[in-house]
């Protein structure tokens, strides 16, 4: 979805760029129409310039990434403590993006070069107004419309089941384009609404940003859009982590309950495997001072259900507390059901192998193959929740499987600390590796932080490109005012009111955008959460949250200012005789 989105930006971006190129060109291209070039020619002029700018974009945007890819591999492999595979060169995946990168550039000049096309000489040579160059075509609209509805009943088919649910993520897509689409049919409104709550701060430069914005319409529908799908894309994804994180701190906090871990390694986090521990070291534990329980663990490689995953192994007897997180089940039940043979099966193998409580689940261990009823399904991140969990004494007597890759130690909480240097004191003579639950949980919560600053990072990414697509915009907008610009200084306006309606129209643009897109965000966000479900098994708890929705309304503003701030400084230092021969 991310990439979908990213890639909405940069044809909007590129659209909107040719757009006020052609129209900055008018003369030129009305001059060329005049002294013979075909409508043909001109609009392989328009496509010529963007195949150009396309291959020398894709260009340094492969070479970069393929640079930063590396760096990418190095802390990807830090942050989950696991070694990835190092990057390879594949002169296919370089083929393919700058096919795409081209493919953008070509498909965002297809409206602008049309527009160039359709420019007769003596339209070109008069004096116009904008509009009508830049009036919005009916097929524009009535494809607006197509997209919305189709995207609409994707959506609908995907909640009834009959699409699988990936395709929430297609629909999410089409539905922002076709909504951005459809905006001509109410920007009068829209900028009449937005210009009377900007009135009590500039009430004459809100008309005049009014006025303007109007007169550009396919440009202001094409910034709009912009800073529409950087917004909602933003506020889609950080809604969606938020919950995903606080998902996956709940989880810890049910099924990792203990105070300390003995291994003799830390686990690979994609396998959850580790090697054996010393045979005399459960004796040796149960000495040390201000323990209260201990509990052996045993990690194995097997196929379940078809499915590569993680048989585990551990005691669910009366003396160990029960530690998953299941809903709507009777732990005690669970337990005997464990004693009694069956297994706990990890939510997302569950869900890729249609596996519900009551059913079967064959387990292939080596050469043999057994069933097993499933007891109950278990929200499960560890080893991606392709899990199955097993009582240690049917997986002795079934299985053959003995030995032990972790213990699992609750201690007397008065004496956490004394517990703590026996435990160590062990650890280093057996070279083993002491975790406290702290420990795990500051593990987790930096690899959650990881993430979160990487998809954060995306959203401030957005933001910035949109701000540019504003900034180029109003920077266009001060060129043609100049000779407007300046007339209006020469009958007394002032240089402070000459910014006040540049970054009017910046602010009124901002709102245009910010506002229907914080809302759409939490529209994708609700969409990621239901596309998610067969990845993670288990549905995550959907949450608004009013200080991140309030915080990229504040930022976009913010954003929005910053980019008009260079536009509406150079056009309040307009020099007066200048703008007045300006043509």
């Amino acid at each position: 979805m991310a990439r979908a989105f990213s890639l909405l930006v940069a044809l909007f971006i590129v659209s909107n760029t040719f757009l006020i190129s052609v129209t900055q060109r008018r003369r030129q291209l009305g001059i060329m129409r005049a002294i013979g070039a075909t409508r043909r020619q001109i609009g392989l002029l328009v496509y010529g310039e963007a195949l150009l700018l396309g291959a020398v974009g894709s260009m340094f945007g492969c070479g970069i990434g393929w640079g930063v890819s590396h760096y990418l591999v190095g802390a990807m492999g830090t942050l989950y403590s696991t070694t990835l595979p190092p990057i390879e060169f594949h002169a296919s995946s370089f083929v393919f993006a700058a096919t795409l990168g081209i493919a953008i550039s070509l498909l965002g000049a297809a409206l602008p070069a049309r527009k160039a096309r359709h420019l007769s000489p003596l339209e070109a040579m008069r004096e116009v107004l904008p509009e009508e160059i830049e009036g919005v075509l009916r097929w524009y609209v009535l494809g607006g419309a197509g997209l919305t509805i189709l995207a609409l009943a994707q959506m609908t088919a995907c909640m009834l089941g009959w699409l699988p649910p990936i395709n929430v993520v297609w629909s999410a897509v089409l539905l922002l384009v076709g909504l951005v689409m459809l905006l001509p049919l109410v920007l009068s409104s829209l900028t009449s609404l937005v210009a009377g709550l900007l009135r009590p701060w500039s009430s004459v430069e809100s008309r005049l940003a009014q006025r303007q914005l109007l007169r550009h319409r396919a440009r202001t529908t094409l910034t709009t859009g912009v800073v529409f799908i950087a917004i909602s894309t933003g506020v889609g994804l950080a809604t969606a982590v938020t919950d995903n994180v606080q998902d996956v701190k709940d989880w810890y906090h049910k099924a990792i309950v203990a105070d300390f871990f003995v291994r003799a390694m830390a686990p690979d986090m994609a396998t959850g495997l580790a090697a054996d521990l010393p045979d005399a070291l459960d004796a040796k534990i149960r000495q040390v001072p201000g323990i209260r329980s201990i509990e052996a663990a045993r990690f194995v490689s097997a196929k379940a259900a078809g499915q590569t995953a993680v048989l585990i192994v551990r005691d669910f007897d009366k003396s160990h507390q029960l530690e998953f997180d299941i809903e709507h089940a009777d732990l005690n039940a669970v337990r005997n059901q464990l004693l009694q043979g069956e297994v706990i099966v990890g939510s997302v193998l569950a869900q890729q192998a249609d596996l519900k409580a009551g059913d079967e689940i064959p387990l292939e261990l080596g050469d043999s193959t057994r069933k097993f009823r499933v007891a109950a399904v278990a929200d499960d991140y560890q080893a991606g929740g392709l899990t199955v969990y097993i009582e240690r004494s049917v997986a002795k007597r079934l299985l053959g499987i003995q030995g032990v890759d972790a213990y699992i130690i609750k201690a007397d909480h008065a004496n956490l600390e004394q517990v703590r240097r026996g435990l160590q004191k062990l650890c280093n003579q057996y070279g083993l590796l002491l975790q406290s639950f702290s420990d795990i949980q500051h593990k987790i919560d930096v690899m959650m932080s990881g993430v979160v600053a990487g998809l954060w990072g995306m959203v401030v990414l957005g933001l910035a490109v949109a701000g540019f697509g504003v900034a180029n915009t109003l920077t266009m907008t001060v060129l043609e005012q100049t000779r407007e610009l300046g007339l209006l200084r020469i009958v007394a306006m002032t240089r402070r009111q000459v910014r006040k309606t540049i970054l009017a129209q910046a602010l009124m643009m901002g709102l245009l955008a910010l506002v229907p897109g914080i809302i759409a965000g939490v529209g994708v966000a609700y969409m990621i959460s239901w596309a998610t479900l067969p990845m993670i098994g288990h549905p995550v708890p959907f949450n608004i949250h009013p200080p991140l929705l309030l915080g990229s309304l504040l930022v976009g503003m913010l954003t929005m200012i910053a980019a008009a701030w260079l536009p509406a400084e150079r056009a309040a230092r307009l020099a007066l005789p200048l703008a007045l021969r300006y043509a």
